[in-house]
C-alpha cells in the first residue's frame, strides 16, 4: 500500500514538472476520448444523414418468413445479424454513438496490439478512418442496391480482427502494461484529429451530393418540405436527385412555378455503380411520380425496388401511402403490418393506420391532400407516355386540374417544349393565374419568333429588355455552350433564359468548345 501511494505521489510529481505531462493511462485515455469524440461529431453533424438513409434502405424482422430474401443470400444469417445493429442508425446520434464505440475500442485494441507507448496511444484511428474513407468512396453505393448493412457489419468486423490481433498479442508477449512511473503528453490525439480533419474535407468536396440526397430524402420522409427547398438552393451543383426533391418540395408547398428555376441544373455524375440499371433516376422516380399525382406509377415503381432488392422500409412506407390513395384499404394493412414487425417504426404505423379507410382523415392529411389534387383524370397506361412518366404525362396531358395546369406547364418549361407550353399558358391566363418570372421569360422568348405572342399575354416591357439584355451579354458565346454557360451564371442564374439556353442540355453540349457541337434537348 505504501509502494502504492508513493507511486501516485511520483506520478503527480512528474506531471507537475513535466511541462505539461500526465499519468501514462490518463495521456492515453485522453487520446481515446478525443478521437470518440470526434468520430461522434463527423457521424452526427457531416455523416448522419446516410446511417439513416441506409437504416430506411434495410428491413429487419425477427420473424424469419419476413426476412426470407435476406436469409436465401450467401451470408444471409449475417446480414441478417448486421440489418438488426442497424437499427441503431435510425437516429443519427444513436448511429454515431454506436460507430465512434466501436472505432474507440478498435483503435485501443490495435494500440495494444502494438504495445504503443502512451505518447503514441491514437494511432490505432489509422484503420478505423480507412474505414470510413471506404464509406466515403462507396458513397450513395453503400446503400443503394447493394446490402445496407455493410454500413455497419464493416466496422464490426474491423473490431473483431482487431480483438483477435490483441489477443494473439497478449498470448505470445503477455499482459499489457504502462510503466507504473511513466507520464506522457497525449500526442497519439493528434492522430484522429487529423483523420477527421481529412475526412470531413473529403466528405465535403467529394461526397456533398451523396450527403445532401441522403438528406433531402430523409427529409421528404417527416414532409419537411421548406427545409428541402433551403438546403437545395444551398448547394453549389446538385444532382437529380436533389433537383427532383426541390420541385417535389415546390409542388408541395404551391412555389412550383415561381421558384423551380432558382438551382442550378448542371447535373454531376452521381458516381452510382452499374448494377441493375443504376442510374440515379431510380433514386427519386418513385416519390417523383407519387408527388406529381401519378399514384399507380409511384407504386410499380416502389414495388420495382422491393422486388428487385427485397423488403426495404422506405418503399414499402410509399407503398402504403399508394394504397391509401388508391382506397386498397386491405393492401395497406398488409404493408402496414409488415411494417410493424420493424422496430420502432410504430409512429408511422399508427399514424397511416388512422389515415386508412378515412377519407376525411385523408383529406386533413396535408401531403395526401396534395397528392389527391393531382390525381390524373385520364386514364391511360403509363406507356402512352415519355419516360419518365411523370414528365411525360404532364408534358403530354389534355385534361386536369387547376392544380395539375401548374404542373404540365412547369413540365413542359423544364423540358424546353415551348410550343406545349403556350398551350397551357393561355389557359393560365384564362383562368386568372398571376403570370410569373418564368412564365413571361418564356412568352418573350416565343415572341422573337413570333412577336404576337407579345401582344397576346400582354408581356410587360422589362421582361423583353431582360431577355434582349441576356442575348446580347450570350452573344460572344453563342458557339460555346460551356464558356455561355460559365460566363452568364453570375448574372443570369434563377432566369428561364439562363436555363433555356445554358442549362440542362446532352452533355455533349457543354464541353469545351473544341468539342462542342450545338443538338438542342435536354439532359
Amino acid at each position: 500500500m505504501q509502494k502504492n501511494k508513493t507511486t501516485v505521489s511520483q506520478q503527480k510529481a512528474a506531471a507537475q514538472k513535466g511541462g505539461g505531462k500526465m499519468p501514462a493511462k490518463i495521456a492515453a485515455r485522453t487520446a481515446y476520448a478525443i478521437g470518440f469524440a470526434l468520430f461522434f461529431g463527423f457521424f452526427s453533424f457531416t455523416y448522419g444523414d446516410v446511417l439513416v438513409r441506409a437504416e430506411q434502405e434495410s428491413f429487419f424482422s425477427f420473424d424469419a418468413s419476413l426476412m426470407k430474401y435476406v436469409l436465401d443470400q450467401t451470408c444471409g444469417h449475417l446480414y441478417w445479424a448486421g440489418r438488426f445493429v442497424l437499427l441503431a442508425c435510425k437516429n443519427a446520434w444513436t448511429g454515431a454513438l454506436l460507430l465512434a464505440a466501436v472505432f474507440t475500442l478498435t483503435a485501443w485494441l490495435i494500440d495494444r496490439t502494438l504495445r504503443l507507448p502512451a505518447k503514441q496511444c491514437g494511432a490505432g484511428f489509422v484503420l478505423p478512418a480507412a474505414v470510413v474513407g471506404w464509406m466515403l468512396w462507396r458513397g450513395t453505393n453503400i446503400y443503394y442496391k447493394s446490402e445496407p448493412s455493410f454500413i455497419v457489419l464493416v466496422p464490426l468486423g474491423l473490431l473483431l480482427l482487431a480483438a483477435l490481433a490483441a489477443a494473439v498479442s497478449r498470448l505470445l508477449k503477455g499482459r499489457f502494461a504502462f510503466p507504473e512511473d511513466a507520464s506522457a503528453k497525449p500526442f497519439g490525439a493528434a492522430v484522429p484529429a487529423l483523420c477527421v480533419a481529412v475526412l470531413i474535407a473529403c466528405a465535403h468536396i467529394f461526397n456533398s451530393n451523396v450527403m445532401l440526397s441522403a438528406r433531402v430524402q430523409n427529409l421528404a420522409q417527416r414532409a419537411e418540405w421548406e427545409q428541402i427547398i433551403e438546403e437545395v438552393r444551398a448547394a453549389k451543383r446538385p444532382t437529380r436527385t436533389p433537383a427532383a426533391y426541390h420541385a417535389i418540395a415546390l409542388v408541395q408547398t404551391g412555389q412550383l412555378l415561381e421558384g423551380m428555376f432558382d438551382i442550378v441544373y448542371d447535373y454531376p455524375d452521381a458516381r452510382l455503380d452499374l448494377i441493375e440499371g443504376g442510374e440515379e433516376y431510380a433514386m427519386f422516380v418513385p416519390d417523383a411520380n407519387l408527388y406529381a399525382g401519378l399514384v399507380n406509377a409511384g407504386y410499380r415503381t416502389n414495388m420495382d425496388h422491393v422486388v428487385m432488392d427485397g423488403p426495404r422500409l422506405y418503399y414499402l412506407k410509399r407503398m402504403v401511402q399508394c394504397a391509401i390513395l388508391n382506397e386498397e384499404h386491405r393492401l395497406a394493412e398488409k404493408y402496414l403490418d409488415i411494417i410493424s414487425h420493424n422496430p420502432f417504426e410504430s409512429e408511422f404505423v399508427e399514424k397511416y393506420t388512422a389515415l386508412n379507410n378515412n377519407p376525411k382523415a385523408v383529406e386533413e392529411d396535408a401531403e395526401l391532400a396534395a397528392i389527391r389534387t393531382l390525381l390524373p383524370r385520364e386514364q391511360r397506361f403509363e406507356q402512352s407516355y415519355r419516360m419518365p412518366a411523370f414528365l411525360g404525362y404532364n408534358v403530354g396531358l389534355m385534361e386536369g386540374s387547376d392544380a395539375t395546369l401548374i404542373t404540365s406547364a412547369a413540365a413542359c418549361l423544364y423540358s424546353k417544349d415551348l410550343q406545349a407550353f403556350l398551350l397551357r399558358a393561355q389557359i393560365l391566363t384564362q383562368k386568372g393565374f398571376g403570370m410569373t418570372k418564368s412564365v413571361m421569360q418564356a412568352l418573350a422568348i416565343m415572341s422573337l419568333k413570333d412577336p404576337n405572342i407579345e401582344k397576346m399575354f400582354n408581356i410587360p416591357p422589362y421582361v423583353q429588355n431582360e431577355v434582349r439584355s441576356f442575348l446580347v451579354e450570350a452573344k460572344p458565346y453563342v458557339k460555346d455552350r460551356y464558356e455561355l454557360r460559365k460566363n452568364l451564371k453570375e448574372n443570369w442564374l434563377g432566369s428561364y433564359m439562363y436555363y433555356y439556353y445554358c442549362e440542362n442540355n446532352e452533355p455533349d453540349q457543354v464541353r469545351p468548345a473544341t468539342e462542342s457541337n450545338h443538338k438542342a434537348g435536354v439532359n
